[in-house]
């Protein structure tokens, strides 16, 4: 499925802008998992500013809280903490159980969006995963229909972002 709502168009863009952004940094800086993480939470961060939320996240320069809360990032309403809105987890170690520990935080979250970031060598590698992403979704007894899942695989060699999006049926 590749209908994103528009939350999930704005977020995808942060990111293609994110893999823009690394072309003018240093190649070091560009090979740092750190430089990627933090120019991925901070635009998050700006964008849920934008649509008034209050953000918590680790090594984010303008988040509210800026503690990690079960996830690498999470949306919470402007000064209340009713539900989360959205949880997003990034993991940039090649490392299979790596990833599927992070993501499997993912699938037991109840929020309206869930973000999945991840990269691997190439596009092959990286639609595969989401294709077990997706089967590991509609296996989870926990999953209710209509549960978002936005996934982003970033292709090293590509140097581009693939993306994905799961609703549940």
């Amino acid at each position: 499925m590749n209908d994103f709502d528009e939350v999930e168009k704005k977020i995808k863009k942060i990111l293609q802008q994110v893999v823009i952004d690394s072309n003018s940094v240093t190649k070091k800086e560009k090979n740092s998992d750190g430089w990627w993480t933090k120019a991925v939470k901070n635009g998050l961060c700006e964008l849920a500013h934008s649509m008034n939320y209050d953000v918590t996240a680790n090594g984010c320069d303008d988040a509210d809280d800026k503690e990690e809360w079960l996830f690498d990032m999470v949306w919470t309403h402007k000064g209340e903490f009713t539900e989360i809105i959205l949880a997003m987890e990034c993991e940039w170690n090649l490392d299979e159980n790596n990833i599927w520990d992070d993501f499997d935080k993912l699938r037991v979250v109840r929020c309206k969006y869930r973000v999945f970031i991840f990269n691997q060598y190439n596009k092959t590698e990286i639609e595969y995963m989401m294709k077990q992403f997706k089967e590991e979704i509609n296996k989870f007894k926990s999953t209710l229909p209509g549960d978002r899942y936005l996934i982003a695989g970033y292709s090293r060699n590509e140097d581009e972002f693939i993306f994905n999006n799961i609703l549940a049926p």
